[in-house]
């Protein structure tokens, strides 16, 4: 499946906004390294989630929401045991949630395994690294990945749900 194909159909379904970019660098040795770049603005219940697969000069995806004066939202992270140590260890989970609350760790830790992002956690080299923080009056979820797993093109859906469900969260919180 082709990253733009199905980054392209991702924003049609959610009503969001695509654009991407293909160009090329000078490389080594005279030769040119091609890159593609596509941008994908999401609006799901009045907030905007950017996300940016890049492809050829970072090989990376990351997503971003920032809500302003959401003070009762619980500051979390998500973190990934490295590929390597996944292949050493053997652990059954092979993620983990931090945070203070832990009504909202759990609500995480459900989304994680209900959209089987654990199963691509534990079967690929998909790292999941998130973080759920305050800073002033804003609350930023900020998530960078590699793309250097196999599926990373068939998983974006799932990991786009993932973050509209966890907004869904946040914004429960919010109004307590």
């Amino acid at each position: 499946m082709h990253p733009k194909t199905e980054l392209k159909r991702l924003s049609e379904k959610y009503n969001g906004k695509f654009t991407f970019e293909d160009s090329s660098v000078a490389g080594e040795n005279m030769s040119n390294d091609f890159y593609s770049i596509y941008n994908l603005t999401l609006n799901h219940n009045n907030l905007n989630l950017h996300i940016v697969y890049n492809y050829g000069l970072s090989d990376t995806a990351e997503f971003k929401v920032e809500m302003s004066n959401h003070k009762n939202i619980p500051e979390f992270e998500i973190k990934t045991i490295s590929h390597l140590s996944k292949l050493l260890l053997f652990k059954n989970r092979n993620w983990f949630v931090k945070s203070s609350d832990v009504l909202f760790k759990s609500h995480i830790s459900n989304l994680i395994t209900s959209l089987n992002l654990d199963d691509l956690i534990k079967n690929s080299a998909f790292e999941l690294n998130t973080i759920g923080k305050r800073s002033h009056n804003t609350y930023t979820i900020h998530t960078v990945f590699s793309l250097k797993f196999y599926k990373h093109t068939e998983s974006a859906a799932s990991i786009i749900k993932f973050h509209l469900e966890v907004m869904d969260v946040i914004l429960k919180y919010s109004t307590h």
